[in-house]
């Protein structure tokens, strides 16, 4: 398996695994369970992050409005000035 498809599942399991905590805490009535589960949700975005990061160098990765099409980036002069 690829590292980068290594990341991005573990990265998932941990999102659905912070979910679960999260709502184990909230069921039960326990913040540090809640807030847990929260912090394992967020490690596992950035993980699964880093492994959309190193799929392809170079490459546009599916979704990122900051690599979208050219054409339609809106231009300077398609603004109107307001007064």
């Amino acid at each position: 398996m690829k590292p980068s498809t290594k990341d991005k599942a573990e990265g998932k399991f941990h999102e659905i695994k912070g979910k679960v905590k999260e709502k184990a805490g909230q069921l039960t009535n326990k913040p540090g369970l809640e807030a847990e589960g929260k912090g394992e949700m967020a490690a596992g975005r950035v993980q699964k992050a880093i492994g959309k990061a190193g799929k392809a160098p170079g490459k546009k990765q599916k979704g990122d409005p900051r690599l979208a099409d050219s054409r339609f980036r809106m231009r300077q002069t398609d603004v109107s000035p307001c007064d």
